[in-house]
């Protein structure tokens, strides 16, 4: 049996398999008796251990319980009780405390005798055997100050093995660790001074002083005492020239730092890396691997290198190219650290760049070596670093792109995928955790932005609060995730703080304006408006060189969108809170930002005509004060641009409306057009449900009312056209109340319009129409009062006074033709005139000029791109055909139109064309088909609350089941029918006139009189 320690609780049989310990109490009872084996713990301290001072009155059955469990899979005899107390009896080699405690004591063994190298073997293989923090993941606070005391012993074996590797003739290969290392403990002054020794052997006493002087102040500012008499010594020694210098550094040198043992993923990428860096040929292979600020590049290409650590036999340099602040190396001085390492006398390295860079080239000229650049600032900063003949490789990481560098492959790596960050985050916290809370865990990998920094932060975590529960840590994720990922100094914030301080002060400033307005993408046109000015391509190329933020492609306008990280957003948003300028430029930005949409909006609208329906009332917008190439898009793409900026408009328009109403308004009828135009109902409600609310708060009553108007044209959109009658009735009460004439005339348009299809035939319809007339006649609004007398000639028409509806339309096409909209008709108002007329000349028996008619509206919405009224207009010509007796082309019409309305989610349009497709099967002969289809319509029609179609579909049911041979339930079902009238009579005709049998014809419809 082994049993570890010296990371989580473990226990393996002697076949090496994991050996499952059931119950954190039974562990915690385990752990307890390791940490103490061989000797008797009292029972007073087990229970401590488990309880922390409150036990329960079971306690001892309990404790009792927990050492059953643990005599169940441990070795026979392995647990002793005696006098109150427990025993565990382990070998000295079955425990790896009692192995790290005899290695080391081993390693000092040798050191005292002077033997040096073999010391330096020995403490590595004792501190090999450390995983992580003892007992990781099983918190015990009652071996808590053992611990500690076991990290600390831990840290003096690393002095150590460093004393001993520089007594064997080491330096500059230790120089990498040495810095990690003071950097973690500045106070140390053994490692401090260990860090001089290794400089000055190096050959840079200057960097070895400057070590000193850092000590110094860190001592003095923290403890208020000078150094030790130790490092006030190594300093004298380094002033009068007195270390040893460095031996002749032999190939080979390994100068990597450890590989990470859980590294996770990229195993593509990983395999096209190693075989790029290792292909035979007559150049250096250079790669780069750059990626935002927490990708994982030091850890990728430390990973890449130890995997290709064999195919560089001469060795492999690993070089940090940033100092402790974050600031570039020189490389004239990087080669000055390197030079010594690669056996080159001290006294022997020249001065200047060029000098120091033909020696390197010398020094590895026909070997193998692999040179790891970590954190590169510039192109100039690798040039000199790179080998001069081939059998070498390069392997170079940055936050930029280093697009300067010649004949280097720049790869970005991008944050993990769902499934590898989730099985990081299992490898850190553990896998049954894991496995366990699946949803919480994916919750925690996005709040991560699946960015490996954040994500070991929060494994991390976990790992050391097994209490804590995955949902736990999500939501606080959700709630302050900057200061959440962070653990035992090391925070996403710092990093993503390095690479924000590289930026000038203008991509600063962007970052945080985009951060606080910009749109999750975003076009070049949006940056320039936050910062007003015109070279915001360039900023942008900036911070896309820095990695802070990511091009996501071209859009349908043809513009390149960009997307910045929600974690820099995040970051963006504080360091704008903290230092923006006063929050009034806030509002500013804000301002430009929304003024410029609506510009361009406008610029892309132009092809979208204003609805005559519509109070919505567009001003001429004047061009957008952007640079030319920002605003042609707009122009040129017109919809295309408005459908790929969409998203990013609306949210626009909700942001905007808590400064600026008036700003958010004029958006708004800008996206209303294209969403109303391309039917896209659902949307159209909810950008005006969350605008009503805005102004409902910002006391704009009328422009709440506005909203409420189209939210329920988008109802109708919809075919709940009931919902949308009720809607347009209140809205006309409040429009009288607020002396809001256009509102109020729209509404009475839009209630003439659809109170026949809701509540049948009805006078009041014509009463609405009339007032409409009266209100746009005395406006002088002849768009408007085309739209009204349209609405008059339908109202007329269903209440059968056909002959003065054709007079009425009549005169709302004589308006349409007068109206000069660009040289051309009004298409759009147009087409809904038209789109009246059809059912006027079916009620008169005339199908043939219906059908021109409908043709032509439906061609006119196809223009201008209108494909809600161009499905109304086909639903028109659907009954034209059938009128004329053209049964297959009536049912190819109501199967298109009820497909183009299904995917536009019109329900009422979607129960007409299925009522009138069960018609049609009843004269095909599928008459019970027919009849349970019909039964299905009136259901829908009950629920839509729309009086019209249900009376109409009630005549076809019951033809249908007369012609399944019931006749009781036809008479039935027509018992409950409402004589029709007017138009509503001849639609019902030519409906029945489908149940027909196909060779049986209507002779009304077949004169066509």
């Amino acid at each position: 049996m082994r049993y570890q320690v010296l990371g989580p609780l473990l226990v393996c049989d002697d076949d090496g398999s994991p050996v499952r310990v059931p119950g954190r109490h039974a562990r915690t009872v385990l752990a307890v008796l390791l940490f103490h084996a061989g000797t008797a713990v009292p029972v007073e301290k087990l229970t401590e251990a488990l309880w922390h001072g409150t036990p329960p009155a079971s306690y001892q059955a309990n404790l009792q319980s927990y050492v059953s469990r643990l005599r169940r899979v441990l070795p026979a005899g392995a647990i002793e009780h005696t006098g109150g107390a427990y025993r565990l009896r382990v070998s000295a080699a079955e425990l790896d405390l009692t192995a790290f405690r005899d290695t080391a004591a081993d390693a000092r063994r040798y050191a005292a005798r002077g033997a040096h190298a073999a010391a330096a073997d020995r403490f590595r293989a004792a501190l090999a055997m450390w995983r992580d923090t003892p007992l990781a993941g099983l918190p015990v606070p009652v071996l808590a100050g053992e611990i500690t005391a076991l990290e600390t012993d831990r840290l003096v074996l690393v002095e150590d093995r460093l004393d001993a590797e520089l007594a064997a003739g080491g330096g500059p290969e230790l120089l990498g660790e040495l810095h990690a290392l003071v950097a973690d403990h500045p106070l140390r002054e053994r490692l401090r001074g260990q860090l001089m020794r290794a400089l000055a052997r190096a050959g840079q006493p200057a960097r070895a002083l400057d070590v000193y002087a850092t000590g110094r102040d860190r001592s003095v500012d923290a403890l208020g005492v000078e150094p030790g008499p130790q490092l006030r010594r190594i300093q004298v020694e380094i002033l009068r020239g007195e270390t040893v210098p460095p031996q002749s550094g032999a190939f080979p040198v390994c100068q990597l730092p450890p590989d990470v043992a859980d590294f996770t993923g990229r195993a593509d990428r990983i395999d096209r890396c190693a075989a790029a860096l290792t292909v035979p040929g007559r150049a250096v292979p250079l790669l780069v691997a750059a990626g935002a600020p927490g990708v994982g590049k030091t850890a990728f290409a430390l990973h890449v290198a130890h995997r290709v650590r064999d195919r560089f036999p001469d060795g492999q340099l690993f070089v940090r190219l940033s100092d402790d602040a974050g600031a570039a190396r020189d490389a004239s001085d990087v080669l000055g650290e390197l030079l010594p390492a690669l056996g080159m006398p001290a006294q022997s390295v020249p001065d200047g760049l060029a000098a120091r860079t033909d020696a390197y080239r010398a020094r590895l000229s026909d070997r193998r070596v692999l040179v790891v650049l970590d954190d590169a600032h510039e192109a100039a900063q690798v040039r000199p670093l790179v080998p001069g003949t081939a059998g070498c490789a390069v392997l170079v990481t940055s936050r930029l792109r280093l697009a300067g560098l010649e004949s280097a492959r720049v790869g970005t790596l991008e944050p993990l995928g769902p499934d590898e960050a989730t099985a990081m985050l299992a490898t850190l916290a553990g896998a049954e955790r894991v496995a366990a809370e699946p949803a919480a865990a994916d919750r925690i990998a996005r709040a991560c932005g699946y960015l490996p920094l954040a994500l070991r932060i929060a494994g991390a975590r976990l790992a050391g609060r097994t209490d804590w529960t995955l949902a736990y840590l999500a939501d606080r994720l959700a709630r302050h995730r900057l200061d959440e990922l962070a653990v035992a100094g090391l925070t996403v914030r710092a990093t993503l703080t390095d690479s924000y301080a590289g930026l000038g002060a203008t991509e600063q400033r962007a970052l945080r304006l985009l951060a606080e307005y910009g749109p999750t993408d975003f076009a070049a046109w949006s940056a320039a408006a936050l910062l007003g000015r015109d070279d915001a391509d360039a900023v942008l190329d900036r911070l896309v060189d820095a990695h802070l933020l990511e091009p996501v492609g071209a859009d349908a306008a043809g513009q390149p969108r960009y997307r910045m990280h929600d974690l820099l957003r995040d970051f963006g948003r504080e360091r704008a809170a903290a230092e923006e300028e006063p929050r009034p430029d806030h509002g500013d930005a804000l301002r430009r930002l929304a003024d410029t949409a609506v510009r361009l909006a406008a610029a892309a609208t132009t092809q979208i005509p204003d609805s005559p329906f519509d109070p919505w009332e567009p001003v001429p917008e004047p061009p957008a004060t952007l640079a030319d190439h920002l605003v042609r898009p707009a122009e040129r793409c017109g919809t295309d641009w408005l459908t790929a900026e969409y998203h990013y408009l609306t949210s626009l328009v909700f942001r905007v409306a808590a400064v600026d109403l008036s700003l958010a308004v004029r958006l708004a009828a800008r996206i209303t057009g294209l969403l109303r135009r391309d039917g896209r109902a659902h949307e159209l409600w909810a950008l005006h449900e969350r605008l009503r609310r805005a102004a409902t708060a910002a006391g704009a009553t009328v422009a709440a009312l506005h909203s409420r108007f189209t939210m329920a044209q988008a109802d109708t959109l919809r075919g709940r056209l009931s919902r949308a009658l009720g809607e347009f009735e209140e809205c006309a009460l409040a429009a009288r109340h607020h002396d809001a004439e256009v509102l109020l005339g729209c509404c009475r348009i839009a209630q003439a319009a659809f109170l026949p299809t809701v509540r049948g035939a009805h006078a009041h319809a014509e009463v609405l129409a009339r007032e409409a007339v009266r209100i746009f006649t005395g406006r002088g609004d002849r768009r408007r009062t085309a739209a009204a007398l349209r609405a008059l000639g339908l109202a007329l028409n269903e209440n059968g006074r056909t002959a003065e509806a054709a007079e009425v339309i009549e005169r709302a096409y004589r308006i349409c033709t007068e109206l000069d909209i660009d040289g051309l008709i009004d298409p759009m108002l147009m087409q809904h005139v038209l789109n009246a007329y059809v059912p006027i000349q079916l009620a008169l028996r005339r199908p043939e000029p219906a059908r021109e008619a409908a043709e032509r509206g439906v061609s006119l919405a196809h223009r201008i791109g209108d494909y809600e009224g161009a499905a109304a207009m086909r639903s028109q010509l659907s009954l034209v055909e059938a009128a004329l007796g053209n049964r297959a082309t009536a049912v190819r019409l109501f199967t298109e139109v009820r497909d183009v309305t299904r995917a536009a989610g019109n329900e009422m349009a979607v129960a007409l064309m299925t009522r009138n497709l069960a018609a049609a099967a009843i004269g095909a002969g599928r008459p019970r088909e027919a009849a349970d289809t019909l039964r299905g319509c009136l259901a829908e029609f009950r629920r839509l609350g729309s009086g019209r179609p249900l009376n109409e579909t009630r005549y076809l049911l019951a033809e249908a089941l007369r012609r399944s041979g019931d006749d009781a339930a036809a008479g039935a079902v027509l018992a409950d029918a409402d004589e029709p009238v007017g138009y509503g009579a001849e639609r019902i005709r030519i409906l029945l006139s489908l149940t027909r049998p196909a060779d049986v014809r209507d002779p009304a419809t077949a004169t066509g009189g």
